[in-house]
């Protein structure tokens, strides 16, 4: 383990006409990366892993299609100063969360 596990809720709503293959494994590893209290980014370092919460079997790290809703959880293994959690799907746009502190 990092320093600290990180439970992420999300629900995705993917645009009609969005290409499938933008979407497709856009919740993978490699898209996370988190920001320290000194400001480095370390990427593909969270360790995320889909929980079973997902009525989908694909679950947010399979298949998207276009004009679809998705919900479920991540948890993520962090370092335990991070303080910003960064998803980048290339060619489509990067999303940021603070990491709230512990303790």
């Amino acid at each position: 383990m990092e320093g600290q596990l990180l439970d992420v809720d999300l629900t995705i709503e993917t645009k009609p006409g969005a290409s499938e293959y933008m979407l497709t494994g856009s919740f993978q590893t490699y898209n996370w990366s988190v920001v320290t209290a000194e400001g480095v980014t370390k990427k593909n370092e969270t360790g995320a892993l889909m929980s079973p919460c997902n009525a989908d079997p694909d679950g947010l790290g399979g298949m998207l299609n276009p004009g679809s809703k998705y919900a479920g959880m991540l948890q993520f293994d962090v370092p335990a100063d991070s303080q910003t959690l960064l998803l980048e799907v290339p060619g489509v746009d990067t999303w940021e969360w603070p990491i709230p502190a512990v303790g």
